[in-house]
């Protein structure tokens, strides 16, 4: 079975498991295929959470939870400082063992109650997947953080709008509206999802994405874009440019 098989498949079962949810889920797994961060805004049980548990658990994936608030510590991501190398050592090391730094995928609810001194770390571990231990620098095995919020970042924090930046995806929810899609969900029984798709299904898609030629003509149709939005006074990041373009070769490298 192709890999693209598997990740349709995957869309699929998982479609047929949530109600109102495709847009999510074709978001979710783009996320994933990019190596990206997803946040989705909107009020609590609209099976944000959930999501994410069952596309960590589609790749067979570590899988890891937290719900930010303002007066967290580093060491509630990054674990507990590791008493024998302080003492030993004089270096402060964090026991890394089930926290964020060893997940393929995280959930953090909440996002943006998260504490300044969290932040900062986290900006690091999810831009360049790297997370300073005492005196190393680890490389991390993060392919994606889901986020979710109840509320937009605030305007006045530049802190908040730079985290606000590295969800190159970005959705609101609302709970399920339509009647019949109401009725189906409340009879549905969720299925823990099972293992689609392995860590080297994802290496094989992102040799692929990197393989979609993009022609000359959409590149030039992005600098109309760009010049347009600037001229309305909306600047996008170079980054961004270069991220939505290699989403844009998702697509396509999915569509064929």
């Amino acid at each position: 079975m192709s890999v693209i098989t598997k990740i349709e498949s995957l869309k699929q079962g998982l479609k047929n498991q949530y109600a109102e949810r495709d847009t999510e889920i074709d978001l979710g797994i783009l996320a994933v295929l990019n190596k990206q961060h997803f946040l989705q805004i909107g009020p609590p049980g609209t099976a944000k959470s959930m999501l994410a548990r069952d596309l960590a658990a589609a790749i067979n994936g570590r899988y890891f939870w937290a719900l930010m608030n303002r007066h967290m510590t580093p060491d509630q991501l990054f674990g507990p400082p590791d008493l024998k190398a302080i003492r030993e050592e004089g270096r402060l090391y964090h026991v890394s063992d089930g926290m964020i730094q060893e997940a393929h995928i995280n959930f953090l609810d909440e996002i943006f109650k998260c504490s300044s001194a969290t932040l900062n770390d986290l900006l690091t571990i999810m831009n360049e997947r790297e997370f300073k231990n005492g005196d190393q620098i680890v490389k991390v095995p993060m392919i994606s953080t889901f986020a979710a919020s109840n509320e937009m970042p605030s305007s006045d924090s530049e802190e908040l709008q730079a985290f606000w930046d590295r969800f190159l995806l970005r959705k609101f929810i609302l709970p399920i509206r339509d009647p019949s899609n109401f009725v189906k969900m409340l009879s549905m029984t969720h299925k823990a999802q099972a293992p689609v798709l392995s860590l080297k299904d994802l290496d094989v898609a992102s040799q692929g994405i990197e393989d979609v030629m993009v022609p000359q003509s959409f590149l030039e149709h992005l600098v109309n874009l760009r010049n347009a939005l600037s001229f309305q006074g909306i600047e996008v990041s170079d980054r961004r440019w270069q991220q939505s373009l290699k989403l844009c070769k998702s697509i396509a490298w999915l569509d064929r």
